[in-house]
Formats: C-alpha cells, sequence, structure tokens
C-alpha cells in the first residue's frame, strides 16, 4: 500500500530548544542519565517552559515493557528538585534528546540551568550541546564538555550555561528536500512490546522508486540484524524493530494558519 505525502512549508519555531546530553559522570553509558530540573532564562528572568519530551528515552530499565511514570520529563519543569527525570535509554541510543518548547514564542533563551537529581550521582551528566530551532532545522548554541557536577543531591550545577543566539536563517535557502521523517503512534495489537517493519520505499508523482541512501531511527534495538539499514535493503525478510515512543498522534498534513 502506497501513502500519499503532502509538501509543507518550513517554518521557523524560535521558542523550541533542543538538549543532547551525550555522557555522564560515570563515562559509561548503561548508568543512564538523570536531573531533577532544567531552566531556561532570558533578558526577563525564567522563561516559562509549556512542554518537554524525551524523544526515544525510556523512563526506567530499557529491557523493562514499562516506563516509570514518576521520572518522565515533565519532572523536569515542575519546578520541584525532589522529583527527577532518568533516562535508562542512554546506552542504546548513544545519547539522551530533551526537547523544550516555551511558552512565549516571543522570548529568547539566553542561558541554561541544570539541578541534579536526588540520588545515583554517577548519572549526572557531563557533556551535552544546545540546539535551537531554525527555519532549516537545528542550529547549535551551547555545549558542555566534561562539566564538573556537583556531589550534591538536587542541587544547582555551578553556575548558569550561556546559550548563543539562534541563527536566523531565510527558509528559502534551506535544502531538506531529501530527508523524510516517519513517526509511529500505534500499533495492530494492545499488548505489543515494539514495533517492526521489513521495508520503507519512496514514490515520486509518476510512481517511480526512489532510491533512499540512508535511514536513521533513534529508538532502533541494539539487535544488529534488526537495525534501521534493513528497512532499505530491499530484503523483505530482514527487518527493523524500535522500542515504541509514546509522543501523541499527529495528523499527516495538518492545517496551516
Amino acid at each position: 500500500m502506497r501513502l500519499s505525502l503532502c509538501l509543507l512549508p518550513l517554518f521557523a519555531a524560535a521558542q523550541d530548544y533542543r538538549i543532547t546530553i551525550t555522557q555522564n559522570r560515570a563515562n559509561s553509558r548503561a548508568k543512564g542519565v538523570q536531573l531533577s530540573e532544567v531552566r531556561l532564562f532570558g533578558a526577563g528572568g525564567q522563561l516559562v517552559v509549556a512542554d518537554i519530551t524525551n524523544p526515544a528515552g525510556w523512563a526506567g530499565n530499557p529491557r523493562s515493557p514499562n516506563q516509570n511514570l514518576a521520572q518522565l520529563p515533565a519532572s523536569l519543569i515542575d519546578g520541584d528538585t525532589s522529583t527527577k527525570w532518568f533516562d535508562g535509554a542512554l546506552e542504546d541510543n548513544g545519547q539522551s534528546v530533551l526537547e523544550l518548547t516555551l511558552a512565549d514564542s516571543s522570548k529568547v533563551a539566553t542561558s541554561l540551568r541544570f539541578f541534579t537529581a536526588n540520588d545515583v550521582d554517577k548519572r549526572d551528566p557531563v557533556s551535552w550541546k544546545v540546539e535551537g530551532k531554525t527555519a532549516c532545522g537545528w542550529g547549535v548554541i551551547g555545549s558542555g564538555t566534561d562539566v564538573s557536577a556537583p556531589t550534591a543531591r538536587m542541587a544547582q550545577y555551578t553556575g548558569d550555561f550561556s546559550l548563543g543566539a539562534v541563527p536566523v536563517l531565510d527558509p528559502n535557502s534551506c535544502d531538506d528536500s531529501d530527508t523524510y521523517r516517519f513517526t509511529f503512534t500505534g500499533l495492530r495489537g494492545p499488548s505489543a512490546n515494539g514495533l517492526q517493519i521489513s521495508e520503507v520505499e519512496l514514490f515520486d508523482l509518476a510512481g517511480t522508486p526512489l532510491a533512499v541512501t540512508t535511514a536513521s531511527s533513534p529508538g532502533t534495538t541494539p539487535n544488529v540484524n534488526q537495525q534501521e539499514a534493513h528497512a532499505i535493503d530491499g530484503a523483505w525478510m530482514l527487518r527493523t524493530g524500535s522500542r515504541p515512543p509514546p509522543p501523541p498522534a499527529r495528523a499527516v498534513c495538518p492545517s496551516l494558519r
């Protein structure tokens, strides 16, 4: 079955920020990563974060079918350092990603503040990068490498981390028309413990198959025989598999306002 895709223009979304954590204090991604609070600041003080997500993250043991609902990313913006966010999938994914959306799109974040969680200091993040959403995707505006995290629990990292300006780009100069993203939000069975597919094929308007050179999936299984490359290898007997992420469903062709 072939599904038609709609073409959408690119819009700048200055209120969106992304933090990609690449290492913890233990220098062992198997330990996972955790924080109690993440706060953004601008010219007028602390900025209100309306939404935060952890794409492909897993609040708990990544081999468990159930997440710890008390350790989801919403705990990072509740103003309470006694709650925490934990991502146990740092090793599987090679990184842990947090995406934040400001309540007021006219505000600009100029600094970032982290707070340690209540236990296990080996999970404290020490290396990361910060990006802001641009008309052409994401632009790096800050980073930290081998940062000295406090040993105290539920404590603020020393100082705030400065963020640069989000690049201002002309949407007409963007060229990412060769990149597509599929977000699967539902499965056939209510008790399924993962998602799998054998092939993904793209076609042009004339029905001609398009060559796909690379495929990636942030939540791909560690099983080398079931990774994303199998979705474009032309072999229907092989498959790619991943843990199903929990984001809300989105319309394929949203109305433009």
